[in-house]
């Protein structure tokens, strides 16, 4: 049975991996499609910030628990993540792809 801490970390780590596929900058990984670019980005628009992660925790804590952790490690250390709170600042590396929407995905 999945614990709500490793149902947590499991959708930060998803998100980690969605940032990381979604750009070749800043830790990213190089030689993606740039049709899988795309739709990592496409997910990344709608996936569930942190902040939203936490709520869910905060509301229904028997399915999602947000360790300092999971935060620290799996979400905001990450390669390519978003700027803390998951608000981009148009400075990281995510920004190329994920908000200046490169590719023309909006």
């Amino acid at each position: 049975m999945t614990r709500p801490n490793e149902r947590a970390n499991a959708v930060i780590r998803t998100r980690q991996f969605l940032t990381a596929l979604s750009t070749p900058y800043g830790g990213g990984i190089k030689g993606v499609r740039k049709d899988l670019r795309a739709q990592a980005r496409a997910l990344l628009r709608h996936y569930p910030s942190m902040w939203e992660i936490r709520m869910a925790g905060e509301k229904a804590p028997d399915l999602f628990a947000v360790e300092d952790d999971d935060e620290r490690e799996g979400y905001r250390g990450g390669a390519g993540a978003a700027p803390e709170g998951d608000r981009c600042d148009q400075s990281s590396p995510c920004c190329d792809a994920h908000c200046n929407n490169e590719g023309g995905d909006e």
